[in-house]
């Protein structure tokens, strides 16, 4: 049905947002080029030797760093965040704007998107998700004031907070970063002065956390390896307290023959702060918007 598609539009959006913030980002394969690949039978120099071992060292304190501000995020466990993203697939273009709070241990979020849609011109949703539900308005086709309420399932979308499309959930990701951390030095963020860090994070390694807690790593695979991915490029700004500020990435790569690109960026703030989000009144189920829409006859 048109109106069920329509529905699960909004749970698409986030899951390719979730998928750009999660860095997605289709060349990095670990691999050198054929100029630094031959091999030496020739003993290093101690020069050599002691850039390598600068070098190994640097790339494992800028993993900590990354590491620590990890753990400070799952430990504030809750804030607010804006993110902008730009997706282009077979000469198709969406753009999305948004703000939004989260609490991750409530498993709540509260998100206001706005997105540029082909062929729909711009929707603005609001989406909430509450007890294990989904709550959106805004809807095309649908009363600007109503709220249509489904379950996770019914949206195609996995656990957690709409379909991991809370931007602290896609933070987690960097417990799997490869060893090709890099700190790249102070960045001026709003005017906020960070550390800015770059790696990649192992997708393989990802989808076995995912099953080690629990969780599905058959989505998170089918995610990757439809767009040729095997590591998630990353740019994490880190402040002052040691929190994320920013994480951005970008993405080029290609699936079913079309080239595939995106960017994104998502700013974080107010770590720590008390999240309220409440189910709407009077929210119409989602089967019963989806019946009324069925043809008749």
């Amino acid at each position: 049905l048109r109106t069920r598609r329509a529905l699960r539009a909004p749970a698409a959006l986030l899951a390719a947002g979730a998928l750009a913030l999660a860095g997605c980002s289709g060349t990095s394969d670990g691999g050198t080029s054929d100029g630094g690949s031959a091999a030496s039978t020739s003993a290093p120099s101690p020069s050599a030797t002691s850039s390598a071992s600068s070098t190994s060292s640097s790339s494992s304190g800028a993993a900590a760093a990354v590491a620590e501000a990890l753990a400070a995020s799952q430990e504030a466990g809750s804030g607010s965040f804006d993110f902008s993203s730009r997706t282009s697939a077979g000469g198709q273009v969406v753009t999305a704007t948004g703000q939004g709070s989260f609490d991750s241990a409530a498993q709540t979020l509260e998100v206001r998107l706005t997105s540029q849609l082909p062929g729909q011109g711009e929707v603005a949703l609001d989406l909430r998700q509450v007890d294990g539900s989904v709550y959106v308005s805004g809807l095309p086709g649908q009363p600007p004031d109503r709220w249509v309420q489904a379950s996770l399932q019914e949206l195609g979308a996995s656990s957690g907070p709409l379909g991991g499309a809370d931007p602290s959930q896609q933070l987690r990701l960097l417990d799997q970063v490869g060893d090709d951390v890099e700190e790249v030095g102070p960045e001026d963020v709003d005017g906020t002065a960070t550390t800015r860090y770059t790696g990649t994070v192992d997708l393989e390694a990802a989808a076995e956390r995912a099953q080690q807690e629990g969780a599905d790593p058959e989505q998170l695979r089918s995610q990757y390896e439809q767009l040729g991915l095997s590591s998630v490029p990353f740019d994490l700004y880190v402040g002052p307290d040691g929190l994320p500020v920013r994480m951005a990435t970008s993405v080029e790569t290609s699936s079913g023959g079309q080239q595939v690109s995106s960017t994104s960026t998502v700013d974080f703030s107010d770590w720590g702060a008390d999240v309220v989000v409440e189910a709407p009144e009077d929210a119409v189920p989602l089967s019963e918007v989806a019946a009324s829409a069925a043809p008749t006859g």
